[in-house]
């Protein structure tokens, strides 16, 4: 028996071929011609390392990761070291996270890849991108990664300081199954997402903004998804807006007007989408049903509430996201909450349910 209070460690000995296994049509762990990630959402951490593997467990992360000598080891934290040690023939590639994540916030990226290094307002920065891309496709993948330090100050407006102590991203070579994921302190981007001549700058605000939504509050469990894409999806529209673009009521009653009569998108619910469509509405339904909260409630209560939510680290579920709003004000919310997070309907265009012209 070990004793309440104690401190023990436990050595798991493991080895797998987990490019061979495959989660039904989702594979987190990617082979390309030389270079390997691991990254997946709602899971991958038991493709490459052995954890309680579930949102609601966040653990400090320490990733050593041995390679062949001239090949990089990208993780998550801060670069400790990244050197051959005794090995002549071996590099190990060391990260420390300082601050806690859950599992399937952690990545692992090997391959050849060119680095930038740097502190941006004192905080350290790696961006990596694949060489396997070209000379002019990295420059285009880092002068986007390089705007971080300056979406995450704008963010900061909206949700009070930044919760971690490094900046990153990466853009590897694979084809993934999304374009970005919010990997705790260096988000992994698609290339094609970043590269495309429709590149959507909104990209990097919506994998930053988890960093206050998702990564330092992580979901209690997965039907809580409300509490993380709907933020960040709502950064998009708030980011926007801060700097001189769309209104984010305009967006709001842009999507509602699109959407008002498809009522199989509106089937899918806030408070328990479900595994097979967890994904399917949130990136819309989420931050619509975010502005129009800040239309009921006001700017003050708003961004009040986000930043009291955001700075307070954790695994959290909605309910207790809908409490903490309702104490933000003295407007009972009970009406508004049927509406947007519980009903399988579309919510009538009223003023009572956050829609201004």
């Amino acid at each position: 028996p070990i004793a309440s209070g104690s401190t023990f460690q436990v050595v798991v000995n493991y080895s797998g071929k987990p490019g061979e296994i495959k989660q039904g049509d989702i594979q987190p762990w990617l082979a390309t011609d030389g270079e390997w990630i691991v990254a997946g959402e709602p899971e991958s951490s038991a493709w490459w390392y052995p954890a309680n593997d579930h949102p609601s467990d966040p653990a400090l992360m320490d990733v050593s990761i041995r390679v062949p000598a001239g090949m990089k080891a990208i993780s998550v934290g801060r670069l400790e070291s990244a050197d051959s040690g005794n090995e002549k023939n071996f590099d190990t590639w060391h990260w420390i996270a300082r601050q806690p994540m859950a599992s399937y916030l952690n990545f692992m990226a090997i391959g050849q890849f060119e680095l930038k290094q740097g502190v941006d307002h004192g905080l350290p920065y790696v961006y990596a991108v694949s060489e396997k891309l070209t000379a002019e496709q990295r420059t285009t993948a880092f002068a986007a990664l390089l705007t971080t330090g300056r979406r995450i100050r704008t963010l900061e407006r909206m949700f009070g300081p930044y919760p971690f102590t490094e900046l990153g991203g990466i853009v590897p070579a694979h084809r993934l199954w999304f374009g970005g994921l919010e990997t705790q302190t260096r988000p992994v981007y698609e290339a094609r997402s970043i590269l495309n001549r429709g590149f959507e700058p909104g990209l990097l605000d919506h994998e930053l903004a988890h960093m206050w939504f998702g990564d330092n509050v992580t979901v209690r469990q997965w039907n809580d998804i409300f509490t993380t894409e709907g933020y960040a999806s709502w950064a998009q529209w708030g980011a926007a807006e801060l700097t001189g673009g769309r209104k984010a009521n305009d967006a709001l009653n842009r999507a509602f007007d699109r959407l008002k009569d498809n009522d199989a998108f509106w089937k899918i619910t806030m408070i328990d989408p479900g595994r097979s469509h967890l994904f399917d509405a949130v990136y819309v339904r989420g931050p619509m049903a975010l502005q129009a909260l800040r239309n009921v409630i006001g700017d003050q209560a708003f961004f009040a509430l986000a930043k009291d939510w955001a700075q307070d680290p954790g695994s959290r579920t909605l309910e207790e996201w809908m409490a903490a709003a309702q104490a933000h004000t003295t407007i009972d919310l009970g009406p508004f909450f049927r509406a947007w997070i519980y009903s399988p309907t579309a919510p009538a265009h009223t003023a009572a349910n956050g829609f201004r012209e």
